[in-house]
């Protein structure tokens, strides 16, 4: 005989006796003083559904009134246990347009672990990952926090926040809850030299979550008193030691941290004082002048990634933010570290894609390089490259000099004999740090590129050379 399985009129009954309360026996009191719901149901389906709910309503376990087991649960939002409940009564998990809101995806999540709804749990894990990434990178506080307190329970969350802690640290600082980040998180970010931020970004970011972080202090800034400063200081004061204020500009400085002067200690503000009024000398000072420079490199720093991006994408008037550099710029081969060979060369940045080459010329402040946007590879083989380019930074960026290639001829030449070869303007041979046999000789007759970028054509050997491979972020 044949079998049918009627499943929508099962779940239609159980989610009748759900709403209508008949012959609950169970009152279940969901959330804290500020956001609190009283629900009705059955302890045979919740004990029958629930391993803990087996255990917590049990005769041993179950407080009653008047027959009525009373439970309170304040650790878990209303919002999240209504649409738990329904899953427990008919297995349907109905995330309506209502609860978009990640806050309570990630309480849905916690509670599923502890109510012991282990195919739920599994599912939430994924549906965030797959379905609230960005939301849970603007919650990047709430994610870290869960993962931290329950240890091992969230492993695919824990490894979710340890990448945005690992390559991207600077999202956290974009946040909508950075105010309640803990502070060895803080802490632990400010010591990071990669942060995407302007160092005037990174201090109001921190002073804000400061003010959040300091109780009592007035609304209105106008009405604090100077104790009110000194509140704040204590609450700033592990964090300041790790601003690099010397990155700082004095117009900033003036406009922006001086006025928590009385939250800052005196014997720094003095100092900095001196620093951006020019009365002391800024090569004696003792404020810290290093750059968080956004990238592995001792030779260039985030602005140089504004330039580069610009430079690859073809965009003359697009001004990048440290927020939207478009590319990773991953360090591939560092000369005093890995050699300045031929050999070192191919062995590290062969069949890697694009690429950017820069080298500082040695007794000099030159600064050069280029760009290829194929791989490199050994076969002694000659490429018509369109997008490649060469350049020269300035210290004043604006004046550095661009040169591109037209591709009209071979642009880019492959030899396993040779460094990088920029056909007919820069070439690196031998060992380039110490034979002096690299040259950026600009030959119209043989090169496709627009112009020199060097005034002498004399040979020459580099003090570091570094090369980054180029790598699209995802959007």
């Amino acid at each position: 005989m044949a079998s049918r399985k009627f499943l929508d009129v099962l779940i239609r009954d159980y989610m009748s006796v759900l709403n209508s309360g008949d012959y609950a026996d169970v009152i279940l009191r969901i959330g804290d003083d500020e956001n609190f719901k009283e629900f009705r149901a059955h302890s045979i389906v919740l004990r029958t559904r629930s391993p803990y709910f087996r255990t917590a309503l049990s005769d041993r376990w179950a407080q009653k009134q008047d027959n009525v087991i009373i439970y309170e649960k304040p650790n878990i939002l209303p919002e999240a246990f209504e649409v738990i409940l329904k899953y427990i009564y008919s297995g349907v998990l109905d995330l309506n347009l209502k609860i978009h809101d990640v806050k309570v995806i990630l309480n849905i999540l916690v509670a599923c672990k502890e109510l012991c709804l282990l195919e739920l749990f599994e599912y939430m894990q994924d549906y965030l990952l797959n379905n609230m990434s960005e939301a849970m990178q603007h919650n990047f506080s709430l994610v870290q926090r869960i993962t931290s307190q329950h240890n091992n329970t969230f492993p695919k969350l824990k490894i979710f926040a340890k990448k945005i802690i690992d390559h991207n640290p600077h999202w956290v600082f974009k946040s909508d809850d950075f105010n309640t980040l803990e502070q060895h998180i803080l802490i632990s970010l400010l010591q990071r030299d990669d942060l995407l931020i302007e160092e005037i970004d990174v201090w109001d970011a921190v002073v804000q979550w400061g003010i959040a972080n300091t109780s009592s202090l007035p609304i209105i800034k106008d009405d604090w008193t100077k104790d009110d400063y000194l509140n704040l200081g204590a609450t700033l004061e592990p964090c300041i030691a790790h601003i690099k204020f010397g990155q700082i500009t004095s117009e900033d400085f003036f406009q922006r941290v001086a006025v928590y002067k009385d939250a800052i200690d005196q014997d720094l503000y003095d100092e900095l004082l001196k620093y951006h009024s020019g009365a002391a000398a800024k090569s004696k000072s003792t404020i810290p002048m290093s750059q968080r420079r956004g990238v592995d490199s001792v030779l260039i720093g985030v602005k140089h990634l504004h330039l580069f991006s610009r430079w690859i994408d073809h965009k003359t008037d697009c001004i990048y933010s440290r927020n939207n550099i478009p590319y990773e710029f991953k360090l591939l081969l560092r000369g005093n570290r890995d050699g300045f060979t031929p050999q070192a060369f191919h062995d590290l940045c062969d069949e890697k894609g694009p690429t950017l080459v820069v080298a500082k010329i040695k007794n000099t402040d030159e600064i050069i390089g280029g760009y290829n946007p194929v791989s490199w590879d050994s076969s002694d083989t000659v490429l018509e490259v369109k997008n490649s380019f060469v350049f020269s930074l300035k210290e004043n960026l604006d004046n550095s000099i661009l040169s591109r290639s037209a591709g009209t001829i071979s642009s880019i030449c492959n030899s396993p004999l040779h460094g990088p070869v920029f056909r007919g303007i820069l070439i690196f041979n031998g060992d380039f740090k110490d034979d002096c046999a690299s040259y950026c000789n600009f030959d119209e007759a043989t090169t496709p590129y627009e112009g020199p970028i060097r005034k002498t054509k004399d040979k020459f050997s580099v003090e570091e050379l570094e090369v980054f491979q180029i790598i699209k972020k995802k959007l």
